[in-house]
């Protein structure tokens, strides 16, 4: 996309757009989620930064701070069709969701983690992004190798600058299905489990094993 601009085409309008290709360089060069702590539960300023990814998210919320819209691309370790995550199903995100391109949005995440307390609390980009009152999507395109998942993040960048008129066009609009989140399940330190082959999204009969553990009873839909 940064190429398509730089050669002229499309051009923009109207505004300014800023492209993040890598948001952890360090993790990326590793082929790893994180190196010190995941960027994703500590995206918030801070003013002694202790890690580099704190020191990451000090910039990054930065450029969140002066921005109107932002769009979290990324792609999966497991296998699975690209989603959305509606965190904050406001108006205004329902409708710029339904242009991105997946038919699929997860809801429930904030409210979730909300009734665990404050022991488990998620600093991420869309929290930190809806505390400021932007308007948020993150988009889970597809496994980190699934050559298709490029064509998704494309797609979906796409469209977002269309759908805001920064460039000339008009997306198409489909409706979305909702999936909302209502149980969470940790992984305690040093335990066994084993998990079906299943992918992310699958539909499971009620009473399926969704995790079989060592010694304690699989947990079942």
């Amino acid at each position: 996309m940064i190429k398509e601009f730089q050669s002229g085409k499309p051009i923009l309008l109207k505004g300014s757009v800023t492209f993040v290709p890598i948001a952890n360089p360090r993790a990326h060069a590793h082929n790893v989620r994180f190196r010190e702590e995941n960027l994703n539960r500590v995206f918030r300023p801070t003013k002694t930064p202790r890690s580099y990814e704190a020191r990451l998210a000090n910039v990054l919320c930065g450029m969140v701070d002066t921005c109107d819209v932002l769009l979290d691309v990324r792609s999966t370790s497991g296998k699975g069709e690209p989603f959305i995550y509606l965190d904050f199903p406001t108006k205004r995100n329902r409708a710029w969701a339904q242009v991105l391109g997946p038919k699929t949005a997860i809801i429930g995440w904030p409210e979730l983690y909300e009734t665990l307390g404050s022991a488990h609390r998620s600093y991420d980009t869309t929290a930190y992004a809806a505390r400021k009152r932007r308007s948020v999507l993150l988009i889970e395109c597809g496994q980190h190798t699934d050559k298709q998942a490029t064509g998704v993040a494309h797609r979906a960048i796409r469209n977002t600058l269309k759908y805001y008129g920064l460039i000339a066009g008009a997306p198409a609009s489909r409706p979305l299905s909702l999936v909302k989140m209502e149980h969470v399940f940790f992984h305690k330190s040093g335990e066994r489990f084993a998990v079906p082959t299943w992918k992310h999204l699958d539909l499971v009969a009620k009473g399926s094993p969704l995790i079989l553990r060592e010694s304690a009873p699989a947990i079942c839909v």
